[in-house]
């Protein structure tokens, strides 16, 4: 049995890992990141851990940043201080078996002009994502820049298909299911890529230096958000701080009570960028599972008569389609 299946088997123990995930992506500590998928990875054997396993940082490549840059420099009137970058998969790829599905890039730039992005600490800017309406929503600049992803399509295409999205923990149970831990593994590690292609491209042509870069994912499972430029690396709040070397036991609080539902839907709305912690479900009521309180949501939500649009993650409303 992987130890990842035992680690799993509650809804805390998957939160635990995942959230060390979480910070050592928000500190920009990639290679502490990488080291400890490559320990998951051991013991995998399967289409998914073959795809990770075959996919090292210098494949997964952004094209478009030169025309980033060149955008930015050339912004008349106020100049950009915020971008905010992210990947998705179109809704309807869920349906499109038979090729491969490179993630969507989906890209905005912002000015201080609406909200302070100079002057905005690291912490600052995770907190106002967490907001409903974080301070920038609809202020995104009208400027043409279009950037694309390429190296993550194979293993982008088997996650979008794989066969155990969802872990229900309804009764007693002493492991997750093995093709479950894989698919959490590989979205991991296809965040990872992502955000270490960023950090490639800041390296070699960089972003001015008071634009500061926010990078996370769009309905993609592994859903941590980086701060890159503008000093990303300042010290950080003791909430968010991480040692160097961290204990795979180590325990993290979580951001608040609600209850952690195992996974979400993959191929969910392109208008939700859930970032920084695993998507939550409604609170668990008195004797009721996990797995039971994810059901139960999503039975209401499909009674539901009136269009309400679901409540978004952390950093959600910056790329809203409607």
């Amino acid at each position: 049995m992987h130890w990842l299946q035992e680690k799993f088997a509650t809804a805390e123990g998957e939160q635990e890992w995942c959230d060390t995930l979480h910070l050592l992506i928000e500190r920009g500590q990639f290679d502490a990141a990488e080291t400890r998928l490559l320990e998951a990875l051991e013991g995998l054997e399967s289409e998914i851990a073959g795809l990770c396993r075959a996919l090292p940082r210098e494949d997964v490549i952004l094209d478009g940043w030169e025309d980033l840059v060149d955008a930015i420099e050339v912004q008349e009137g106020a100049p950009i201080t915020g971008v905010t970058l992210a990947i998705t998969n179109d809704a309807d790829t869920a349906f499109e078996k038979g090729s491969f599905h490179t993630p969507d890039v989906l890209l905005s730039l912002y000015t201080d002009e609406q909200w302070n992005w100079s002057a905005a600490s690291h912490e600052q800017l995770l907190d106002e994502c967490a907001k409903e309406e974080p301070g920038w929503t609809g202020a995104e600049e009208d400027v043409e820049v279009y950037l694309e992803v390429s190296g993550l399509e194979r293993l982008n295409t088997a996650l979008l298909f794989h066969k155990q999205r969802f872990f229900f923990r309804d009764g007693e149970t002493g492991h997750a299911p093995l093709r479950y831990v894989d698919f959490v593994v590989g979205n991991w590690w296809r965040a990872l890529r992502f955000h270490q292609a960023v950090a490639a491209e800041m390296a070699a042509a960089p972003l001015p230096a008071c634009v500061k870069l926010l990078t996370g994912m769009v309905d993609m499972r592994a859903d941590a958000v980086c701060l890159h430029g503008g000093h990303a690396r300042a010290a950080m709040v003791s909430s968010r701080s991480l040692p160097d070397a961290v204990p795979a036991s180590m325990a993290l609080v979580s951001v608040n009570d609600e209850a952690l539902a195992p996974a979400e839907e993959e191929a969910g709305s392109m208008g939700s960028l859930s970032a920084i912690r695993v998507t939550r479900v409604a609170p668990v009521e008195e004797g009721e599972s996990v797995g039971a309180a994810l059901r139960r949501r999503v039975a209401e939500e499909a009674a539901a008569e009136v269009e309400e649009e679901p409540k978004r993650g952390l950093f959600a409303r910056m790329f809203a389609r409607g």
